[in-house]
């Protein structure tokens, strides 16, 4: 039998889940207001074609209950808009952290942020500024590690020529990820089958050495290029200018 106790104690999570379940609802409903206020067509343009053909499905039911990865996706596209633009995402960022935190959280606003920055370097053309914009967006990117999507800013970094950044952001998470050192561990015997831990911190620290490899590969073919080899142009008129971001293959091979 349940005593007075164990019933208070039920009663106490089941008030706790309620109000959980009320806060959230009220922050679904928050970003659907924000997202209403922009244009939610192009909106739901930015995200992949799976997610657009679940958003023809879900009720609001449905996203409550199953849609937060979805409702993330949102907000991301939300301030892909701004960045396709050239607009700031300060502003916006802010009021998605003041009504929906538990979507758009702090490590969103702070990727949304070190975006921006990468986006506006690139059209710099003074160098010691470039870099002091890129180092700034790798700061940013450094003080959310782990909790950061490598693939996007690696190829954002990779996209300005800020390839030392891309290493210093992977092994600052590859450590983060295995503060104890239990890859190396497992490594130096063997791999041992039996280390399930040790397995799984070297499984980790692979997933950010490979776009530490996927940007050497980069390099060595820029390196191995030849921009100066004749080429059949597939319209009428100039060359197209060339990407000042890009790294001439002498650059590459330093």
């Amino acid at each position: 039998m349940k005593t007075n106790k164990d019933a208070e104690l039920q009663e106490r999570i089941s008030l706790t889940n309620f109000q959980q379940l009320v806060n959230y609802t009220y922050e679904m409903l928050a970003l659907w207001k924000v997202l209403c206020d922009h244009n939610f067509q192009t909106i739901v343009s930015f995200l992949p074609q799976e997610q657009q053909d679940l958003m023809k499905l879900l009720t609001f039911k449905d996203f409550i209950i199953d849609g937060k990865e979805l409702s993330a996706g949102l907000t991301n596209a939300l301030i892909n808009l701004y960045l396709e633009d050239n607009a700031s995402t300060g502003t916006i960022s802010q009021r998605l952290r003041e009504l929906c935190p538990s979507i758009y959280r702090i490590e969103d606003a702070t990727v949304s942020k070190a975006h921006e920055i990468v986006l506006n370097a690139k059209n710099i053309i003074n160098k010691a500024e470039k870099e002091q914009q890129l180092m700034e967006a790798l700061k940013l990117c450094k003080s959310i590690t782990p909790n950061i999507d490598l693939g996007l800013m690696c190829g954002l970094f990779r996209s300005a020529g800020f390839y030392h950044g891309i290493v210093d952001l992977c092994l600052c998470c590859a450590q983060r990820r295995d503060p104890q050192g239990l890859a190396l561990h497992y490594y130096k015997n063997g791999e041992p089958q039996d280390d399930q831990q040790g397995m799984q911190a070297f499984i980790n620290r692979m997933k950010c050495y490979k776009h530490v490899i996927d940007a050497i590969n980069d390099l060595m073919s820029q390196s191995m290029s030849h921009p100066q080899s004749p080429s059949i142009p597939k319209v009428p008129g100039p060359p197209p200018s060339r990407d000042p971001n890009l790294l001439a293959p002498e650059e590459a091979k330093v």
